[in-house]
């Protein structure tokens, strides 16, 4: 199985659809319902977007300005029109992560992830393994814009305040590993 980084590395140096302007670029997540952690994701990424953090695409150099990168979500099995979790945004909230016009994860509704999202998107990131193939199986002609976060993080639906703030810390890592600014490094 091919990292994001790989994915990403291949892409670049093979396909027309990656020489995209920053101003254009679109990291989708994407997870089961699409109701705790894709949003919270998408959530935590146009967060560091908005800090000024120093963020990157992984192996993406001709993608200098991440002020102009945007993440959104979608579910494989999402039920459409479906809220964020009231916990997902008291964690992000707790976290210090904003709801913004930028960043309107309380206006969040669920959708699920078709073609023509797919399509419009420059990177999918599966919240884990499975999402990644089951998006591969799905879209086999897009694999080389179809990847996983660096480490499975479990679905905390059903589960109390405690469970979906370790999930949003499980989300923050992984994502500061994927966009870290450096080769093998992380975002401090």
């Amino acid at each position: 199985m091919q990292t994001c980084e790989q994915v990403v590395e291949e892409a670049s140096a093979g396909s027309k659809s990656w020489e995209r302007l920053a101003s254009e670029y679109t990291v989708c997540f994407v997870c089961t319902g699409n109701t705790c952690r894709s949003p919270m994701a998408a959530a935590v990424l146009n967060g560091m977007v908005r800090s000024g953090e120093d963020i990157r695409i992984p192996n993406r150099k001709d993608v200098k300005d991440p002020m102009h990168i945007r993440a959104v979500s979608a579910g494989l099995f999402a039920q459409e029109g479906m809220p964020i979790t009231e916990l997902a945004v008291k964690a992000l909230e707790n976290a210090g992560i904003e709801s913004t016009p930028e960043n309107p994860y309380r206006d969040h509704r669920a959708r699920q992830i078709r073609e023509d999202i797919v399509r419009k998107v420059d990177l999918i990131v599966g919240i884990s393994d499975m999402h990644a193939q089951l998006l591969r199986a799905a879209y086999p002609d897009q694999l080389d814009r179809i990847c996983a976060l660096p480490v499975d993080v479990p679905d905390p639906f059903g589960g109390d305040e405690e469970t979906y703030a370790n999930c949003l810390q499980q989300l923050i890592s992984a994502i500061r590993t994927l966009f870290a600014p450096a080769e093998g490094g992380t975002v401090e």
